[in-house]
């Protein structure tokens, strides 16, 4: 009798923790890891036209919408935003009709607004795209959102997350397998619940920051495409909305790529990630800038400066100069009528 009851009790044991989520954890982030990892390094280059709005909480505070160009093709970055001005929607100036570039070793970007180029080997955009590139956003939790595309195939960097994973367990939203994975967060002492669609090659469609019945930042894929890559389907999202903040303070970011408009691994020109001087009346090395600035007064763990303001614009100190200029030109003629009268 004593047999058979601990026969059931070892049978049980082993039933309850193979459910277990702590006893699932090394095979299912394992695979989790190894296939995230693979399918981000089959898209080697891509191109595609995406429009942005954002739509603060407050609704004091009017929407504004981007219309970003994209191309990359391995660390090169070429991202181009279109004047876009639709009725009751407001528009950057500052971002409409700019121009961001990376070849390789020099960040370029130039302002149409101000005729000016800036560059510099060291210092990049806060956003290395510009604007925001909204097949990153997925992918927030593993290197933040000023990620370059080509940090995300860093399979080493995907190992070193995981170890720091948690396994939370399955789940089933709209028809979809989710494997639930916690990991560390950045933005706050909250861990991210990120949701790997298991049947589609573990893609992150959905990530989930906060309590469970207050969430304060979230992103989710609501639309997707699946293309042919390497002989294998890959997720290229369509429409990924970012939540960030309360449902009174906050906004919401939703990107919508246009799907004619996407090319995956063809060949782009690599001329085009590099611009040319003469295409600004002003340029800048940004190298050269950062020099002259007291390191107190820079941004904590950041290495750039705002856009700088062409030497064709007015500034306080430039007006100040003209004024003394001018203040001795006077001078200079009424000490010359005064010669005169004299004489």
């Amino acid at each position: 009798m004593r047999l058979k009851t601990n026969a059931f009790c070892l049978i049980f044991l082993l039933f309850f923790f193979s459910c277990s989520p702590s006893f699932c954890r090394e095979g299912d982030l394992s695979a989790i890891c190894q296939n995230g990892s693979l399918s981000v390094g089959r898209i080697r280059s891509y191109q595609f036209r995406c429009e942005i709005e954002a739509r603060f909480h407050n609704p004091v505070d009017k929407p504004r919408t981007d219309i970003g160009l994209f191309w990359q093709s391995g660390d090169n970055i070429f991202v181009k935003t279109e004047l876009f001005n639709p009725d009751n929607i407001a528009v950057d100036a500052l971002v409409a009709g700019a121009i961001y570039t990376y070849n390789g070793s020099l960040y370029q970007w130039y302002i149409p607004g101000r005729d000016a180029l800036s560059f510099s080997k060291q210092c990049r955009h806060p956003t290395p795209y510009w604007i925001q590139n909204p097949i990153i956003f997925p992918y927030y939790w593993f290197a933040g959102e000023r990620a370059n595309w080509s940090e995300l195939k860093d399979k080493e960097r995907w190992v070193n997350l995981f170890k720091e994973a948690r396994y939370e367990g399955k789940k089933n939203e709209n028809n979809v397998n989710y494997e639930v994975v916690s990991l560390p967060n950045t933005r706050s002492k909250k861990r991210i619940h990120v949701y790997f669609a298991k049947d589609i090659e573990y893609y992150p469609m959905k990530s989930l920051c906060g309590k469970k019945n207050k969430i304060i930042f979230s992103v989710e894929v609501k639309r997707y495409n699946l293309i042919d890559v390497d002989g294998q389907k890959t997720v290229f999202p369509l429409e990924i909305v970012v939540k960030d903040g309360t449902e009174t303070e906050g906004l919401t970011i939703t990107s919508t790529i246009d799907e004619s408009s996407i090319k995956v691994n063809h060949n782009i020109d690599e001329d085009k990630f590099t611009l040319s001087p003469t295409m600004a009346k002003v340029v800048y090395d940004y190298d050269e800038e950062l020099k002259k600035m007291d390191p107190s007064s820079l941004p904590p763990d950041e290495n750039y400066l705002p856009p700088p303001i062409p030497n064709h614009q007015w500034t306080p100190k430039k007006f100040v100069v003209l004024l003394a200029i001018n203040g001795v030109i006077i001078v200079l003629l009424l000490l010359l009528l005064l010669l005169r009268r004299k004489k």
